[in-house]
């Protein structure tokens, strides 16, 4: 036996309130916590995500000057092999970019 339509409407307007305070809750914690910089500022440094926050953050701060930056993408070993600051030196025109 199906409960009378008054119930039935009730029942759906309750569980979508509920899905809508989730969300709320969820976007504010997001926007506190990630969005405000509290996050950033409770990370430690030396951590991996720290490192990787602050690489970003410093990449944000910089000025990029299009005819001339040479971004290099790698992984650890491009990195080891290449030092930035003497590759722009030696180019003279082109500032090399770690990414």
């Amino acid at each position: 036996m199906r409960p009378p339509a008054p119930a039935r409407f009730e029942w759906r307007k309750t569980a979508l309130f509920i899905v809508a305070s989730a969300f709320a809750i969820f976007a504010l914690v997001d926007v506190l916590a990630f969005r405000v910089g509290l996050y950033r500022r409770v990370l430690d440094p030396s951590s991996s995500t720290g490192s990787f926050e602050a690489a970003i953050a410093q990449f944000n701060a910089f000025r990029s000057e299009p005819n001339r930056d040479v971004l290099v993408l790698g992984d650890s070993r491009t990195y080891s092999g290449l030092d930035p600051q003497a590759a722009s030196a030696a180019s003279g025109a082109l500032r090399f970019l770690n990414g």
